[in-house]
Protein backbone atom coordinates (compact mmCIF):
# COMPACT_ATOMS: atom_id res chain seq x y z
CA UNK A 1 0.00 0.00 0.00
CA UNK A 2 1.42 3.47 -0.79
CA UNK A 3 0.83 5.94 2.04
CA UNK A 4 2.02 8.84 2.62
CA UNK A 5 4.99 9.10 5.77
CA UNK A 6 2.57 11.28 8.00
CA UNK A 7 -0.76 10.02 7.23
CA UNK A 8 1.09 6.26 8.15
CA UNK A 9 2.15 7.62 11.46
CA UNK A 10 -0.59 10.16 12.20
CA UNK A 11 1.04 13.15 12.59
CA UNK A 12 0.58 16.31 10.91
CA UNK A 13 2.66 17.32 7.94
CA UNK A 14 3.54 20.65 9.18
CA UNK A 15 5.45 18.84 11.41
CA UNK A 16 7.73 17.86 8.62
CA UNK A 17 8.09 21.05 7.05
CA UNK A 18 9.16 22.77 9.88
CA UNK A 19 11.68 20.31 10.47
CA UNK A 20 12.57 20.05 7.07
CA UNK A 21 11.97 16.41 6.63
CA UNK A 22 10.54 14.91 3.26
CA UNK A 23 7.01 13.90 4.01
CA UNK A 24 7.82 10.62 1.57
CA UNK A 25 5.22 7.89 -0.15
CA UNK A 26 5.75 4.92 1.57
CA UNK A 27 6.00 1.86 -0.91
CA UNK A 28 7.80 3.50 -3.60
CA UNK A 29 10.87 5.32 -4.92
CA UNK A 30 10.03 9.08 -4.44
CA UNK A 31 11.47 11.18 -7.63
CA UNK A 32 15.05 11.87 -5.52
CA UNK A 33 18.21 11.14 -5.35
CA UNK A 34 21.32 11.88 -2.95
CA UNK A 35 23.49 14.93 -5.03
CA UNK A 36 26.90 14.81 -3.41
CA UNK A 37 27.71 18.22 -3.73
CA UNK A 38 24.66 19.47 -1.55
CA UNK A 39 26.03 17.67 1.61
CA UNK A 40 28.52 20.76 1.72
CA UNK A 41 25.78 22.93 2.51
CA UNK A 42 23.20 20.98 4.37
CA UNK A 43 22.87 22.25 8.07
CA UNK A 44 21.61 18.98 9.22
CA UNK A 45 23.59 18.05 11.97
CA UNK A 46 23.74 14.48 11.32
CA UNK A 47 25.30 15.38 7.90
CA UNK A 48 28.18 17.38 9.37
CA UNK A 49 31.28 16.60 7.44
CA UNK A 50 29.85 14.17 4.91
CA UNK A 51 31.42 15.05 1.81
CA UNK A 52 34.46 14.58 3.27
CA UNK A 53 32.94 10.86 4.24
CA UNK A 54 32.49 10.14 0.06
CA UNK A 55 35.69 11.87 -0.50
CA UNK A 56 37.80 9.84 1.75
CA UNK A 57 36.14 6.63 0.57
CA UNK A 58 36.32 7.36 -3.13
CA UNK A 59 40.15 8.00 -2.45
CA UNK A 60 40.72 4.83 -0.93
CA UNK A 61 39.53 3.32 -4.26
CA UNK A 62 41.75 5.83 -6.45
CA UNK A 63 44.37 4.59 -4.35
CA UNK A 64 43.83 0.66 -4.71
CA UNK A 65 43.83 1.03 -8.04
CA UNK A 66 46.80 3.51 -8.55
CA UNK A 67 48.94 0.96 -6.98
CA UNK A 68 47.10 -1.95 -8.89
CA UNK A 69 49.31 -3.28 -11.50
CA UNK A 70 46.93 -5.82 -13.78
CA UNK A 71 43.40 -6.73 -13.65
CA UNK A 72 42.87 -9.42 -10.94
CA UNK A 73 45.37 -8.76 -8.44
CA UNK A 74 44.80 -8.32 -4.75
CA UNK A 75 44.78 -4.29 -5.36
CA UNK A 76 42.26 -4.38 -8.40
CA UNK A 77 40.06 -6.99 -6.19
CA UNK A 78 39.33 -4.76 -3.26
CA UNK A 79 38.79 -2.26 -5.33
CA UNK A 80 35.83 -4.17 -7.10
CA UNK A 81 34.75 -5.00 -3.75
CA UNK A 82 34.21 -1.42 -1.99
CA UNK A 83 32.27 -0.84 -5.58
CA UNK A 84 29.92 -3.02 -5.08
CA UNK A 85 27.17 -1.48 -3.34
CA UNK A 86 24.06 -3.82 -1.77
CA UNK A 87 20.96 -2.52 -1.74
CA UNK A 88 19.38 -0.24 0.91
CA UNK A 89 16.29 -1.34 2.20
CA UNK A 90 13.88 1.68 3.15
CA UNK A 91 15.56 4.07 1.49
CA UNK A 92 13.16 4.87 -1.22
CA UNK A 93 14.96 7.21 -3.47
CA UNK A 94 15.20 7.59 -7.34
CA UNK A 95 13.55 6.64 -10.51
CA UNK A 96 14.46 3.32 -10.80
CA UNK A 97 11.11 1.96 -9.43
CA UNK A 98 11.93 -0.47 -6.87
CA UNK A 99 9.52 -0.50 -4.62
CA UNK A 100 12.01 1.22 -1.45
CA UNK A 101 15.00 -0.89 -2.39
CA UNK A 102 17.54 0.48 -4.17
CA UNK A 103 19.28 -1.35 -7.00
CA UNK A 104 23.07 -1.24 -5.37
CA UNK A 105 26.08 -2.15 -7.62
CA UNK A 106 26.36 -6.34 -8.32
CA UNK A 107 29.45 -7.55 -9.42
CA UNK A 108 28.77 -7.59 -13.11
CA UNK A 109 28.77 -3.71 -12.82
CA UNK A 110 31.30 -3.05 -10.19
CA UNK A 111 33.64 -4.93 -12.79
CA UNK A 112 32.95 -2.70 -15.73
CA UNK A 113 33.61 0.66 -12.90
CA UNK A 114 36.86 -0.74 -11.70
CA UNK A 115 38.11 -1.19 -15.34
CA UNK A 116 36.55 2.10 -16.24
CA UNK A 117 38.30 4.04 -12.92
CA UNK A 118 41.60 2.38 -14.00
CA UNK A 119 41.61 3.94 -17.16
CA UNK A 120 40.97 7.05 -15.53
CA UNK A 121 43.43 6.93 -13.08
CA UNK A 122 45.82 5.73 -15.18
CA UNK A 123 45.39 9.08 -17.26
CA UNK A 124 46.85 10.79 -14.52
CA UNK A 125 43.00 11.49 -12.97
CA UNK A 126 43.38 11.28 -9.15
CA UNK A 127 40.84 13.67 -7.97
CA UNK A 128 38.01 11.76 -5.69
CA UNK A 129 35.39 14.17 -7.21
CA UNK A 130 35.58 12.38 -10.75
CA UNK A 131 33.31 9.96 -8.99
CA UNK A 132 30.03 12.26 -9.76
CA UNK A 133 31.18 12.20 -13.45
CA UNK A 134 31.00 8.50 -13.94
CA UNK A 135 27.54 8.60 -15.55
CA UNK A 136 29.65 10.88 -18.76
CA UNK A 137 32.15 7.68 -18.74
CA UNK A 138 29.40 4.26 -18.45
CA UNK A 139 26.25 4.80 -19.18
CA UNK A 140 25.16 2.31 -16.76
CA UNK A 141 26.17 4.41 -13.92
CA UNK A 142 23.88 7.55 -13.03
CA UNK A 143 22.80 9.68 -10.86
CA UNK A 144 20.27 7.12 -8.99
CA UNK A 145 23.38 4.32 -8.37
CA UNK A 146 25.58 7.19 -7.60
CA UNK A 147 22.73 8.15 -4.95
CA UNK A 148 22.56 4.35 -3.96
CA UNK A 149 26.46 4.62 -3.22
CA UNK A 150 26.16 7.86 -0.84
CA UNK A 151 23.02 6.06 1.12
CA UNK A 152 25.18 2.82 1.73
CA UNK A 153 28.18 4.73 2.45
CA UNK A 154 26.83 7.32 4.97
CA UNK A 155 24.60 4.63 6.15
CA UNK A 156 25.39 5.56 9.57
CA UNK A 157 24.51 8.84 9.50
CA UNK A 158 21.21 8.36 8.05
CA UNK A 159 20.47 6.06 10.98
CA UNK A 160 21.66 9.03 13.51
CA UNK A 161 19.13 10.99 11.89
CA UNK A 162 16.44 8.92 11.45
CA UNK A 163 16.66 8.09 15.02
CA UNK A 164 16.61 11.73 16.22
CA UNK A 165 13.35 12.44 14.10
CA UNK A 166 11.44 9.21 15.51
CA UNK A 167 12.35 10.77 18.94
CA UNK A 168 11.35 14.27 18.30
CA UNK A 169 7.90 13.39 16.51
CA UNK A 170 7.39 10.53 19.08
CA UNK A 171 6.70 7.82 15.82
CA UNK A 172 5.05 4.86 16.64
CA UNK A 173 5.29 2.05 15.61
CA UNK A 174 8.83 2.21 16.48
CA UNK A 175 11.27 -1.33 17.01
CA UNK A 176 14.70 -1.64 18.43
CA UNK A 177 16.86 -2.55 15.42
CA UNK A 178 20.77 -3.95 15.69
CA UNK A 179 22.75 -2.88 12.87
CA UNK A 180 26.83 -3.55 12.84
CA UNK A 181 26.43 -4.29 15.95
CA UNK A 182 24.70 -0.86 16.75
CA UNK A 183 21.33 -0.60 18.31
CA UNK A 184 18.93 2.06 16.76
CA UNK A 185 15.53 2.94 17.40
CA UNK A 186 14.16 3.46 14.32
CA UNK A 187 10.01 3.32 12.87
CA UNK A 188 8.59 0.28 11.36
CA UNK A 189 5.72 -0.59 9.16
CA UNK A 190 3.45 -3.26 10.02
CA UNK A 191 3.86 -6.37 8.97
CA UNK A 192 7.31 -6.12 7.70
CA UNK A 193 9.77 -8.77 9.14
CA UNK A 194 13.48 -7.85 9.65
CA UNK A 195 16.25 -10.12 10.40
CA UNK A 196 17.62 -7.74 12.76
CA UNK A 197 14.65 -7.07 14.48
CA UNK A 198 12.33 -10.49 14.74
CA UNK A 199 9.77 -8.57 16.90
CA UNK A 200 9.10 -5.90 14.21
CA UNK A 201 6.68 -7.91 12.01
CA UNK A 202 3.61 -7.26 14.19
CA UNK A 203 2.31 -3.95 15.49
Amino acid sequence: MIVQLSRYFNIHASELDRREVLNAHLGIDNRLFVDPQLLEKTKIPEFKDARKDLTKYFSSIIKLLSKSHHEGDLLWKEAKARLRIHEENGAALGYSGAGGHGHGIGSKLASVLVTRCKQIVELGIDDPEFFELLGLFQEDFGPDLLSDMAVAILRERFLAYTQRITKELNLRPQAKFSINGKDWSLPRRCGRRSASAPSASRC
